[in-house]
């Protein structure tokens, strides 16, 4: 004892340093003890928390027990009470919204005003190096070919032009992910293009003789007690399958509420899918075609070359298709659906 106090005398600053050492330590021990003890009492109230709930749906009845029709009804009665942002009727005229206004115009500036539309697709189409049909009118050939005008409705002009902003917003959507070419777009006949046989597969070109394709054998669904309607379309084109993933990214993402009920997907199987590359497959093949020819001319068979049966030398050097290289024929079909404000579509109530 008498040397640590003499060593404590002859040392005091190392003294309080470990003092100080000591007491820093016992801090850092304390605060750890302390967010342990926190993170554990938090922990013990969630799980606590998570048994509860688990208790209340094992006490739970099955879904037709009255006691969950109740929950059920108070919830719809929730959703379309008073409270505007639980109201269903203002999540229905929120998907109004969406809709352009109508737009009147006259049958007779009606195939004006569309051939100027048109002129701009074309022109869209050009720039992006897109490749349409000879005098294409992107479904509406019958009026920016053929010249024929409307029926002087209003209700079957707003359609019309509802189905080219459709169209519109399909094209670019085409055009801006780079397709190579479009084959046909088709939509639904609007009043006097309906044919008496709703089975047609097209329309007769107005005053030719001939038969068009630019309809579908398709009704247009709009029922004035439904909440909305559906227009359907159909696309046809070529690319690749990048493109095909752009369009259906921005299908999914568009302002309009565009719906994909069916897609068709054809390998074209040409002679661009070898460009950039050939495949081990088609490696082979190459190889045992050489030994082929070689042993067609007397050439003596290489060692280590494929031996080559009589009549299998054609069959391997067939192309073989480098998947991701080659295009595709690509056949969409696609709903626009369209929601009216609650008021027009709610039947009236009895009385």
């Amino acid at each position: 004892m008498k040397k640590l106090l003499s060593w404590l005398k002859e040392n005091p600053g190392l003294a309080v340093g470990a003092l100080l050492s000591l007491g820093a330590l016992g801090y850092i021990y304390y605060g750890q003890v302390y967010v342990n003890y926190a993170k554990e009492a938090e922990a013990t109230a969630k799980l606590e928390e998570k048994h509860t709930e688990l208790d209340g749906l094992m006490r739970r009845k099955p879904f037709p027990h009255a006691e969950n029709v109740v929950i059920l009804s108070n919830t719809v009665a929730a959703l379309s009470g008073t409270n505007e942002d639980l109201s269903v009727a203002r999540w229905l005229t929120n998907l109004a919204g969406v809709n352009p206004p109508p737009q009147n115009i006259k049958p007779s500036a009606f195939n004006t005003k569309l051939v100027q539309y048109k002129n701009k697709l074309l022109a869209a189409a050009k720039k992006n190096n897109v490749v349409v049909p000879q005098d294409f009118g992107f479904g509406f050939g019958r009026y920016v070919t053929h010249g024929a005008t409307p029926a002087n409705d209003p209700a079957q002009i707003h359609t019309l032009l509802t189905q080219w902003n459709a169209i519109e917003m399909l094209s670019d959507i085409l055009f801006t992910n780079r397709i190579a070419s479009i084959t046909t777009i088709r939509r639904a006949p609007v009043g006097a293009e309906i044919p008496h046989d709703v089975n047609a597969p097209a329309m007769p070109g107005p005053g030719t003789g001939e038969r068009t394709d630019e309809f579908l054998a398709i009704t247009i669904r709009d029922n004035p007690a439904e909440i909305s309607s559906a227009l359907p379309f159909e696309l046809e084109f070529t690319g690749d399958t990048q493109a095909l993933r752009g369009i259906m990214t921005a299908l999914e993402l568009s302002p309009r509420f565009f719906v994909v009920r069916s897609l068709s997907v054809l390998n074209t199987r040409s002679g661009e899918m070898l460009q950039g590359g050939r495949s081990e497959a088609m490696g082979r093949a190459a190889t045992a075609a050489d030994a082929a020819a070689g042993a067609a001319a007397g050439a003596a068979p290489t060692a280590g070359a494929p031996v080559v049966r009589p009549g299998e030398a054609a069959k391997l050097t067939e192309p073989v298709p480098v998947f991701g290289l080659e295009k595709i024929q690509v056949k969409l079909r696609v709903d626009l659906v369209e929601f009216r404000e609650p008021s027009a579509s709610a039947p009236t109530a009895a009385k």
